[in-house]
C-alpha cells in the first residue's frame, strides 16, 4: 500500500494508474506528430497542383497555338503555290543529264592494290585504312 495525499493506492492501481498516465503521454505525442505529417502533406498537396496546374495550362497554351497554326495553314492565301517548284524541277532536269554525262566521262578513282599487309583484311575500307596507315607511318 502506497499513501498518496491521504489516499492508500495498492500496487494494482498504482500500476494502472502509472500505465493509464503513460498511454495518455504516448496518445498525445502520436496525435502532435499526425497533425505536424497531415500539415507537411497538405503543403506539399498544394505545391503539387500548383505545378500540375501550371503544366496543364502550358499544355492548353501549345494545343490553342497549335490549333491556330492548322486554322491559318487551311486558309487558302496561305497555301503555297507549286508553279514554281514545277519550273525550277523541269530547268534543273536538263542540268542533272549534263552533271550525269560530265560524271561518266570523268576518269576513275584508282582501286585501293592489295599488297600482303592488307590480304587478310576483309573488307575494302579496312583495307583502304591499313594501306593509309602504312603509307603514313612516321619513322
Amino acid at each position: 500500500m502506497f499513501k498518496f495525499s491521504g489516499l492508500e493506492f495498492t500496487v494494482l492501481e498504482q500500476s494502472l494508474t502509472i500505465g493509464l498516465s503513460l498511454f495518455v503521454i504516448l496518445f498525445l505525442l502520436t496525435w502532435r506528430r499526425l497533425a505536424r505529417l497531415e500539415a507537411r502533406f497538405l503543403v506539399s498537396q498544394a505545391q503539387l497542383m500548383r505545378e500540375l496546374k501550371m503544366v496543364n495550362q502550358g499544355a492548353i497554351g501549345m494545343g490553342r497555338r497549335l490549333a491556330g497554326i492548322e486554322k491559318n495553314v487551311k486558309k487558302s492565301s496561305n497555301v503555297a503555290n507549286f508553279a514554281q517548284a514545277k519550273e525550277l524541277k523541269h530547268a534543273t532536269g536538263s542540268r542533272y543529264a549534263e552533271v550525269q554525262q560530265a560524271l561518266s566521262t570523268a576518269a576513275q578513282p584508282e582501286k585501293p592494290t592489295v599488297n600482303d599487309r592488307t590480304r587478310g583484311l576483309t573488307t575494302r575500307a579496312e583495307q583502304a585504312l591499313s594501306s593509309w596507315i602504312n603509307e603514313h607511318k612516321t619513322a
